[in-house]
């Protein structure tokens, strides 16, 4: 990876798009009844009341809350391939998504006083939420190794060497001692010898 760019946005959209993916799952799970709420009201329930989560303006918040989160934990996936490097990026992609599930999902969204009582307490649900958070962990890294970084960093890289390549050389002179410099003068006007001819 080129050093001097900034891969941050990268990485945001890495993760808004794994959100993106885990969504459509989610909806998909509720629908064949594995969940039984759609994992943005997740999001949803921090800003309001549970009551008003399942409203129009509440799953539309729910999803702004996802893009951002989702965002940031690209950020998260982004500086972990960045640190270790991208071998094996899908687990540590996975290994990210899950620390969500724990971290976000079980501690605080189970936990916390104004959340307690929209947190689902099925096994389902909360099992369903695992799967949701390792696809998003698996997705966000799989998009930003194989789509953005070989399109826009290695492009960009790329082009950096082409432009290198066509950038005109450099005319480097070494400056010589006044020495040799009177040497080389008396050799180019050193007066060449007769050559006697035959009588």
């Amino acid at each position: 990876m080129k050093k001097d760019r900034d891969p941050f946005v990268l990485w945001m959209v890495s993760g808004i798009v794994a959100v993106a993916v885990r969504d459509t799952y989610s909806l998909l799970a509720k629908l064949i009844g594995l969940a039984k709420f759609n994992i943005w009201q997740v999001g949803a329930s921090l800003m309001v009341p549970k009551a008003q989560t399942f409203t129009l303006s509440g799953n539309i918040l729910g999803l702004l809350v996802d893009a951002v989160v989702g965002g940031l934990f690209g950020v998260m996936i982004g500086l972990l391939l960045e640190w270790r490097g991208n071998r094996n990026y899908l687990l540590k992609g996975l290994g990210v998504g899950l620390l969500a599930w724990m971290f976000f999902y079980g501690i605080l969204y189970h936990n916390l006083p104004f959340t307690q009582t929209s947190a689902p307490g099925d096994p389902l649900s909360n099992i369903s939420a695992f799967i949701g958070h390792s696809i998003f962990g698996i997705t966000g890294a799989w998009f930003y190794v194989k789509i953005l970084s070989e399109r826009f960093v290695q492009a960009e890289n790329d082009s950096s060497k082409d432009s290198a390549a066509n950038r005109p050389r450099k005319l480097k002179l070494t400056p010589q001692p006044a020495k040799k410099l009177e040497e080389d003068k008396e050799r180019a006007f050193k007066k060449p010898k007769k050559i006697e001819g035959r009588h």
